[in-house]
């Protein structure tokens, strides 16, 4: 099933460049003009614009790599509840399960990576795991997503540590005056799963916001399977003197698994709890014609909680994590180039412990210093 046909790109550029140097000369001297731009546009959409592959945003018939985009409407007409199925409808991408109906925490695999070779974003901040690399996105309501960006393949001369690819997760955008608007949803299914959310985006004098607030819960389809996700996220904006822009956004989300995973015969079962708070300053503007800037601060903080039977003997994990980052993007725009200049910082502070070994990690701290240029050529 390929969920956005319309937005991928089904011929690599370099392929689809070599196709068209064996073409054009034989479509002759009137075809060289205005006829390739006409031919590229069966493959490509002038209008889709992308911002994973070089951090700027730009139309996707310029962008060389291997992208896949799921757009809001994508996402609605799957009637996904969660990331792990929204990404399970993308060719490529792997799902590797643990766990069953709401609570299925699955990590994805491109290509056939591994899971830590994947990076994930939301918002820009990263939600891999520093010590393991994992991620559990399925905190993440699916009502927030404007898009997801997929970059199949390494990503690291952008991204860093992206060497299977990239997943951004991009929230919709705040709201205007022209826009205001809002929706209230629910629904109710048996086992005691039901769920109601509600989203509100508009102005309130010179600051634009999008709200929203969620829960939904069930006891599963089988042995008590219960999950509990409540979630808020706000994203507000306000236009400053010289071009200036300023966006704030702010997010707490919490989901409780019960039987994770459940195995009869060995008499295993498992609880957890994912409490995740998010927080991101923007402030970005033009400097000119042709440049652009922004720069960014970010603050994550995840406390996972594991506890689970085995035999009858009962064990808990616990994983806590803070993270605290900033990045600075120059954009240069002019001709054929879109060259992106940045600069990139996170500090993280973690600390692992699981009580059946009586093991106590040490706190690890890392910190991730990069410096990145990249050009575009048309």
């Amino acid at each position: 099933m390929n969920i956005c046909r319309k937005n991928r790109k089904h011929i690599p550029r370099a392929a689809f460049g070599a196709l068209l140097a064996l073409i054009l000369p034989a479509i002759g001297a009137s075809a060289a003009g205005n006829g390739d731009e006409e031919i590229m546009a069966l493959y490509f959409d002038e209008e889709v614009v992308v911002q994973t592959t070089s951090r700027a945003a730009q139309p996707l018939v310029d962008v060389a790599e291997n992208v896949t985009i799921v757009e809001a409407e994508d996402i609605r007409r799957m009637n996904a509840n969660t990331v792990s199925d929204i990404l399970r409808q993308v060719p490529g991408i792997f799902i590797s399960s643990f766990g069953y109906d709401y609570s299925n925490i699955g990590t994805a695999l491109i290509h056939g990576s591994k899971y830590e070779h994947v990076t994930f974003l939301l918002d820009g901040v990263r939600l891999n795991k520093p010590a393991a690399g994992i991620v559990y996105s399925n905190f993440i309501p699916v009502k927030i997503i404007k898009r997801i960006e997929i970059v199949k393949g390494a990503a690291s001369s952008t991204w860093g540590s992206a060497l299977g690819g990239v997943v951004n997760i991009i929230t919709k955008e705040p709201g205007t005056w022209q826009t205001v608007g809002g929706s209230l949803s629910t629904a109710v299914a048996e086992n005691d799963t039901w769920e109601l959310e509600g989203d509100l985006r508009g102005s309130l004098g010179e600051v634009d916001s999008y709200l929203y607030a969620g829960t939904r819960t069930s006891d599963g389809l089988y042995k008590d399977r219960f999950y509990d996700n409540d979630s808020f996220y706000g994203k507000v904006r306000t236009q400053l003197p010289r071009t200036l822009r300023f966006t704030f956004t702010a997010a707490s989300m919490e989901a409780d698994y019960r039987h994770i995973g459940y195995y009869e015969p060995w008499q295993f079962s498992s609880e957890g709890e994912d409490e995740n708070i998010l927080t991101t300053a923007v402030l970005d503007g033009t400097l000119n014609d042709h440049l652009s800037f922004s720069l960014s601060g970010h603050y994550l903080e995840n406390d996972l909680t594991i506890d689970y039977g085995f035999f009858g003997q009962d064990s808990s994990y616990t994983y806590d994590q803070e993270r605290l980052g900033a990045t600075f993007l120059l954009t240069w725009r002019a001709g054929r180039h879109t060259i992106v200049a940045g600069a990139e910082i996170d500090r993280d502070e973690e600390i692992d412990s699981d009580n059946i070994r009586g093991y106590r990690a040490d706190r690890i701290q890392e910190e991730y210093r990069a410096v990145f240029i990249n050009d575009t050529i048309r």
